[in-house]
């Protein structure tokens, strides 16, 4: 595997986009730990093959990256988060043999890779220049396809709505960046068009998308994790079933936190998962769209 830094595709990188690096590499590095959270050998090949010429580059992050610098309390929770978002997706596919996997904001993530139960049709959906580093690594197949569009674009929207059978929509670190603005119409559309189908997604307290704490997360993004840029936290609910307000068709099955695992590399950090308020901060909503 190489990525030739000469054709510019790792430079056409959008700033928000960049922070689905820290997740690939997130479980490469604790992929190789010992007792590793998540097993991921696809990332760990991938990895290796971003990291010479991200080593080379001037961008901060990307020198980080190529080091293995990150934060183990970060790693950790990218790590079970994934093992969680693996969990789901599996029991979505022992249920619905027929159905679509539609993985949004995908980044380099190889989640189809790690499935023990592999669905009729898995799709990665991203911004062309992600996609387009993606295709270089990653091998397409009849059952695994990569589309590089904004999740936003009706055309691939459109595509999933003519297939037979329900589908599981994965946001995994994504709709945090959105703008309400063009988020909520689209989920609204979503809860329209896919009766019986699901939507599986991380999200932030929505106090954390203005004021001062807004601040907060833009700075620990430049100054602890190296993203340049306009990134920032815009899009956050109050609670967990807040989409149900949206759009009557949206039922909140169930949340989760990576607290809930109590796993022991989190260590003392746990007992904040006993505190609702530190428990909600980031955390996970699943539902069902009726």
């Amino acid at each position: 595997m190489e990525v030739n830094m000469n054709n510019q595709l790792i430079d056409q990188i959008s700033s928000t986009s960049k922070t689905a690096l820290l997740t690939i590499y997130a479980h490469s590095i604790e992929s190789q730990s010992e007792q590793p959270i998540l097993s991921d050998p696809t990332a760990v090949e991938l990895t290796k093959a971003l990291s010479e010429p991200f080593s080379r580059s001037e961008v901060r992050l990307f020198k980080k990256l190529a080091d293995h610098k990150l934060n183990r309390q970060l790693v950790y929770h990218i790590a079970l988060r994934a093992k969680k978002y693996d969990s789901y997706a599996d029991s979505f596919v022992k249920d619905h043999p027929d159905g679509t996997i539609i993985n949004l904001g995908c980044g380099l993530d190889a989640r189809y890779h790690r499935l023990t139960q592999k669905p009729k049709l898995f799709l990665d959906i991203d911004l062309e220049p992600m996609i387009a580093i993606k295709r270089e690594l990653v091998e397409q197949t009849k059952e695994y396809r990569m589309i590089g569009q904004s999740i936003f674009d009706s055309a691939w929207l459109e595509e999933v709505l003519h297939l037979e059978g329900p589908k599981l929509f994965i946001a995994e670190g994504l709709f945090m960046y959105l703008s309400p603005d063009e988020l909520n119409p689209w989920l609204i559309r979503l809860a329209d068009d896919f009766s019986g189908s699901y939507l599986l997604f991380e999200t932030v307290v929505e106090k954390y998308t203005r004021g001062f704490n807004k601040k907060m997360v833009e700075f620990k993004l430049r100054k602890e994790f190296g993203v340049s840029g306009d990134v920032s936290y815009h899009f956050g609910l109050k609670q967990s079933d807040d989409l149900e307000s949206l759009s009557p068709h949206f039922k909140l099955i169930e949340d989760w936190s990576y607290f809930d695992e109590n796993h022991p590399k989190v260590g003392l950090l746990n007992l904040m998962g006993k505190i609702k308020s530190l428990r909600y901060v980031q955390w996970t909503v699943f539902y069902r769209i009726e």
